[in-house]
């Protein structure tokens, strides 16, 4: 009766594969978005309200790390260092240009990417099918 209240480190370490992987589309599909001229237009629009610099520059920027960096989560490849550049696109997004508000998506994918930073990607990536094949 209770085994259902026990979880083994299978079935631990595909649950976190289903998050990455899941979050890894979310956030591939905002990288999308690059493919979009009004709504890139628009985000330029909002990062030049918000008094960020080189906004046109750094919306592209954070648009190709969230299409790479998404890409990346969800095939588990070079995951640590992929959360890299989202942790820090999610960091800006969430506390300059929503103001620090963390009841957001935003601040929610951002603490995911700082577990994926520190607990790498799982059993079902190819970080691991890798890691397997140089032992």
């Amino acid at each position: 009766m209770f085994k259902i209240m026990k979880l083994s480190t299978v079935q631990s370490n595909y649950g976190i594969d289903v998050i990455r992987i899941l979050s890894g589309l979310i956030i591939l599909s905002f990288g999308l978005e690059i493919f979009n001229i009004e709504k890139m237009n628009g985000y330029t629009e909002w990062t030049t309200d918000v008094g960020i610099p080189f906004s046109d520059i750094l919306v592209y920027i954070g648009k190709v790390s969230e299409l790479i960096g998404g890409l990346c989560l969800t095939i588990g490849l070079w995951t640590r260092l992929a959360s890299i550049p989202l942790i820090f696109t999610m960091f800006v997004i969430t506390f300059i240009m929503l103001d620090g508000s963390i009841k957001t998506g935003s601040f929610y994918l951002l603490m995911i990417f700082v577990i994926y930073f520190f607990i790498g990607s799982g059993r079902l990536s190819l970080d691991y099918l890798l890691s397997k094949k140089k032992e």
